[in-house]
């Protein structure tokens, strides 16, 4: 079975993606997509109704999932999701591994 869902603009949603959510504030790294087949049969059955979406960690390094949460499809477009161009994805390496010297840490 295909997992896919899509971005406000278009694009498939794909497990590894690194995102905006949060309107645009936050970055963030999907770790397992939801169909809405799968939210029918699952979540509906323990009374939560989100639907299709995704599950995010937190994205700080290859291996920090530090904050998990999920991203309803249904509030994509209200909460900015969308997934990070690749100078926005440079960037962000470029700004952790700036951190990652000040802090002493490899992020």
């Amino acid at each position: 079975m295909q997992k896919t869902i899509y971005y406000p603009e278009g694009l498939p949603v794909r497990t590894g993606d690194i995102v905006w959510n949060n309107e645009g504030v936050n970055v963030r790294k999907v770790i397992s997509i939801v169909t809405e087949e799968e939210a029918k049969q699952v979540f509906v059955a323990d009374g939560v109704t989100d639907g299709a979406g995704f599950f995010w960690s937190r994205y700080i390094g290859e291996s920090d999932l530090g904050i998990l949460g999920f991203e309803s499809k249904e509030s994509f477009e209200e909460e900015g999701v969308g997934k990070l161009s690749r100078p926005e994805l440079l960037c962000v390496k470029f700004l952790f591994h700036l951190l990652g010297k000040q802090i002493g840490l490899n992020i």
